[in-house]
Formats: C-alpha cells, structure tokens, sequence
C-alpha cells in the first residue's frame, strides 16, 4: 500500500465526513484502526459517536448521499432481507449493498 496515498488524495479530491457508531466510542476502536485515524490525520474526517438514538439516526440518513449496506458473504443469509434495509428504502436515498457474491 502506498502510505503517502492519502495525502495525495487530500489535495485532489473533496473530502466527506464518514461515521463510525461504537458501543463506547473512540476507546472501542482497536489500537490500530485508532493509529490509522491517528496517523493519517482523519480526527476532522470521521466521527466515531456512541449509540445514536433512532429519532436523531433518521434525520443523520437524510442528510447522506449514499446509504451503505453491508452484508456478510455467508450461505445462511441467501434469502434473508435485512431488517435495516427497509429502513433505508424508507430513507429514499440510493444504496449501496456489500456483500454475498452469489447472485453476481
């Protein structure tokens, strides 16, 4: 991996805030995602926030411009429907879904 990437990437592209929800916050994240975030100066790029009550989550997803859902590529999850992704069809913003490759 090219470690001078993100900086090249800084001054060439517009950059966007991600989230990332944790059970206690920062301190939940493992010491090498933490010196990532640390190392590549994304403190002011990504907002890690405990649990997110489902009133103020609503008005977070209508402000995005993508939704992500990620699904694991396991066998028992062919012909289950996250729950989560009728709450982003309810969003009206497009999705992107990761996951199973099965059905490429």
């Amino acid at each position: 991996m090219d470690n001078h990437l993100p900086n090249q990437l800084n001054h060439s592209t517009q950059s966007y805030p991600g989230f990332l929800h944790t059970p206690t916050g920062f301190n939940d994240l493992n010491k090498d995602r933490q010196n990532i975030i640390e190392t590549y100066d994304l403190r002011d790029q990504i907002e890690v926030n405990k649990f997110i009550p489902q009133s103020q989550l609503h008005k977070i997803l209508l402000g995005v411009d993508q939704l992500l859902l990620l699904r694991w590529n396991d066998p028992r999850e062919d012909g289950v429907i996250a729950g989560k992704l009728f709450e982003y069809i309810g969003i009206g913003k497009p999705i992107l879904s990761i996951g199973s490759s099965r059905y490429n």
